[in-house]
């Protein structure tokens, strides 16, 4: 059984994520399929609900920096490099 993988955010039409992860899953013969989930914020408790079943091996998700901040957040600009 296929198993499926998902990018959820908003927006998410514009990442090369499905595509990288498709032809990895393609190069080393993983039976999984990487879908965008375009998802408000508002509906993103909604859309971890719907991965609670077999059908799926994972998730990632997208912070829009439109929405939560830019590179000089706090948040963000506390961050080290990784080394």
């Amino acid at each position: 059984m296929t198993k499926r993988v998902v990018l959820i955010g908003h927006p998410v039409a514009h990442s090369l994520s499905g595509a990288m992860q498709q032809a990895a899953f393609d190069e080393l013969g993983v039976d999984a399929r990487y879908e965008l989930w375009d998802k408000p914020p508002i509906d993103l408790a909604d859309a971890v609900a719907e991965l609670r079943t077999d059908d799926f091996l994972g998730a990632n998700v997208f912070r829009s920096c439109s929405i939560h901040g830019n590179a000089s957040d706090n948040r963000q600009s506390s961050l080290s490099p990784l080394r």
